[in-house]
């Protein structure tokens, strides 16, 4: 007999054990569609670094970081350690970080890509104004690598 002309009672199921399997098989379905990819955790993770440094908030970032996190700037430098990183940060050339406005997050597996620009104005009063791509690797939930490409800008 085929099982398509069988009846649940003849395949060896009672009502009541065909409506369980049912109920397992929808907790089943509502608990995987719940559950996140790693390029969802990590553009989760980036969202929330971008949201950190809207408010100010470096030490964050810095707690996103791996211990031996590398960071380059496309042109400029390459800074190895998450402590070099810091005092990096400490050292940039405005009074404060840029207000920073984010246009596209894209993630795939373990990288995630960020387009954003930025105002903020340099120590000497003069404006700064900036395009971003940032590309960064997270492994084990902590950012690994980002690289930043910066264009300064006349306008946003």
């Amino acid at each position: 007999m085929l099982l398509s002309q069988s009846t649940p009672e003849k395949a060896g199921f009672t009502p009541g054990l065909f409506r369980a399997g049912l109920v397992v098989l929808h907790f089943i379905r509502t608990l995987t569609s719940k559950m996140t990819t790693v390029a969802d955790y990590n553009k989760e993770l980036i969202d929330k670094v971008n949201e950190a440094f809207a408010r100010g908030d470096t030490e964050y970032f810095l707690s996103c970081l791996a211990e031996d996190a590398r960071w380059t700037t496309i042109g400029i430098s390459t800074i190895n350690g998450k402590s070099n990183i810091s005092q990096a940060m400490a050292m940039r050339g405005s009074d404060s970080l840029p207000e920073v406005t984010v246009r596209h997050v894209m993630s795939d597996g373990d990288s995630v890509v960020v387009e954003s620009s930025g105002v903020a104005t340099r120590r000497e009063g003069a404006p700064y104004r900036s395009t971003y791509r940032d590309v960064y690797l997270v492994k084990d939930g902590k950012i690994k690598e980002f690289t930043t490409y910066v264009i300064e800008t006349m306008e946003l």
